[in-house]
C-alpha cells in the first residue's frame, strides 16, 4: 500500500520492485522456507505462499489479496486460495 500511494503512483509494485525500493529484503523473500508469488492485477493484487518443502519448512500455505485478510490452510503443499478460511 506505500508502495502504490508513492512511486508505484497508483500500481501496486512486484516483489522485484519492493525489494528495490527497501520495503522487502532479499534475504526475507528467501530464508523463510516458503515460495512467494505475486500476481498484479490493475490496481489489485494477491499474493500466494508455499512451503518449499512441504511437512519440513511448513505445512500452511497462505493467500492474502488487496482486501488485506490472510487466509491459508494446510493444502499438503498445493497453493492457498481466496476461499481459505481467514488466518486469525
Amino acid at each position: 500500500i506505500q508502495y502504490k500511494s508513492g512511486k508505484g503512483a497508483g500500481s501496486f509494485g512486484t516483489i522485484e520492485q519492493l525489494v528495490d525500493e527497501g520495503f522487502l529484503s532479499k534475504e526475507m523473500i528467501q530464508s523463510q522456507g516458503y515460495k512467494i508469488e505475486v500476481l498484479l492485477l490493475g490496481d489489485k493484487f494477491q499474493v500466494t505462499a508455499v512451503p518449499d518443502e512441504y511437512g519440513k519448512t511448513g505445512k500452511t500455505s497462505y493467500f492474502i489479496d488487496h482486501t488485506n485478510v490472510l487466509r491459508g490452510g494446510d493444502h499438503g503443499g498445493g497453493v492457498a486460495t481466496l476461499e481459505d478460511d481467514p488466518i486469525n
